[in-house]
């Protein structure tokens, strides 16, 4: 026969001492998750990932091959043209798909794609600005604004990436053969780097290439 006393402790809903801290303790352990939910809103969508290692590899499957089961192709400059110029011809070829890219996805209303987030944020921030929202909004909207300049810039230099290795092997030609006399290094190799410069935009490559260009006629003039 049970203890009524012991009884009484299990079923009245009476809490002893030592369950009435343990209550207490718990009810006031932190449930703010804030940091893990700014951590989970700051990272790259899986989706960008996977395009940046699609394209990447599929540019230099499609490279390879190009380059080697394929003639290369027989063409000669203009006379006064230089191949910088066919470079740069390139770059700025590859920079106009990417915006067709962007443009193409965006219209497409992608879910969540980067470019409309990018466009809310821009928005929300501006309206901060002439306080139309709180603080908490405004980081939030920042933090968004940073997320998706990444997962942009991710998409388009892997694309990049992608679509010069490929040219570049066709023609079997790279930044590093240009600018080297005598042994070059080897052209896959060369087509890496010069893939990688073109992923950073024209800019940087028209900057690079008109520096390559003024120290070749600086040295022609000297000779």
């Amino acid at each position: 026969m049970k203890d009524p006393s012991t009884e009484s402790h299990t079923t009245s809903g009476v809490q002893t001492p030592g369950e009435q801290h343990h209550a207490v303790a718990g009810g006031n352990e932190p449930t703010d998750n804030t940091d893990e939910e700014k951590a989970r809103a700051g990272r790259i969508g899986g989706w960008y990932l996977a395009w940046a290692g699609i394209a990447v590899c599929l540019g230099i499957i499609a490279g390879l091959a190009l380059a080697f089961w394929t003639d290369v192709p027989d063409y000669k400059l203009a006379a006064g043209a230089s191949a910088f110029a066919l470079i740069y011809i390139l770059a700025q070829a590859i920079e106009r798909i990417n915006e067709l890219l962007i443009l193409a996805l965006d219209k497409g209303k992608k879910e969540n794609f980067a470019e409309e987030s990018k466009r809310k944020a821009l928005k929300t921030i501006k309206d901060g600005q002439v306080g139309g929202t709180d603080a908490e909004t405004q980081a939030g909207a920042e933090a968004t604004l940073t997320k998706s300049r990444k997962e942009l810039r991710i998409l388009t230099m892997a694309t990049a990436f992608g679509l010069s290795f490929a040219l570049l092997a066709y023609l079997e030609m790279g930044l590093l053969k240009l600018v080297t006399e005598g042994d070059h290094p080897p052209l896959p190799l060369d087509w890496v780097i010069s893939a990688a410069v073109f992923a950073g935009g024209t800019a940087a490559l028209h900057d690079l290439t008109s520096k390559v260009q003024k120290s070749k006629e600086k040295d022609e003039a000297a000779a």
